[in-house]
């Protein structure tokens, strides 16, 4: 999409780039990195539109940085563990869940498994109801 709009992607190309606007060629070419604290943010936001972190709400008269706060769910890991819990309501296969988590077949089972995309495809749309 970037480069359908006239970003030059080469190899020092930021993976997540700030947004843009397609009509605006100079804000195109000029990429700039985004920053973690903005993907923080986001993470943060998404997190609590999907319910998997309640809003907070600061007390008045808390001293206590939203920052130093521990949450029940943490922010990155937070999603990584809500997508494999939904994983194992329909059933999946634990080899199969660990492929779609991103991970690697452990042992001689990377040898011994092949699983095709369709059937892992497959495999995912059992579980994109609890998903939802």
């Amino acid at each position: 999409m970037r480069q359908q709009y006239g970003e030059k992607l080469t190899q020092d190309s930021f993976l997540i780039r700030e947004q843009f606007d397609v009509r605006d060629p100079f804000a195109i070419s000029k990429c700039r990195q985004l920053r973690s604290n903005t993907l923080t943010k986001k993470l943060i936001d998404l997190a609590e539109r999907s319910v998997i972190r309640e809003k907070e709400i600061l007390v008045e008269g808390s001293n206590r940085k939203r920052a130093e706060m521990r949450k029940n769910v943490p922010i990155a890991h937070g999603f990584r563990r809500f997508f494999t819990t939904q994983l194992v309501e329909p059933d999946l296969k634990t080899e199969l869940r660990w492929l779609l988590e991103g991970h690697n077949l452990r042992g001689n089972d990377s040898h011994y498994i092949r699983v095709s995309e369709k059937h892992l495809q497959e495999e995912y749309e059992k579980a994109i109801n609890c998903l939802q």
